[in-house]
């Protein structure tokens, strides 16, 4: 997606003649909506990436610890 910002970002920085005021000011405002999209993309998968691990780990521990209780459940 930072590859599209780049390739708006070029256009904002420049008014290439026959483009209307108003097209170049909701391009403006785009670019602003996906820049801020892109900030919480990346915090989200920022925060997954770091903490997916240990919830793996607490996920798989927590299987371990319950399979005997459960192991009994079914058996009853």
């Amino acid at each position: 997606m930072s590859e599209i910002l780049k390739i708006f970002r070029i256009f904002e920085n420049r008014q290439p003649e026959g483009l209307p005021q108003t097209l170049l000011n909701g391009l403006r405002y785009f670019l602003s909506c996906l820049s801020t999209a892109e900030t919480y993309l990346s915090r989200c998968m920022g925060f997954y990436v770091t903490h997916l691990p240990f919830v793996l780990c607490a996920c798989f521990y927590t299987n371990l610890a319950l399979k005997p209780q459960m192991q009994e459940l079914a058996n009853r």
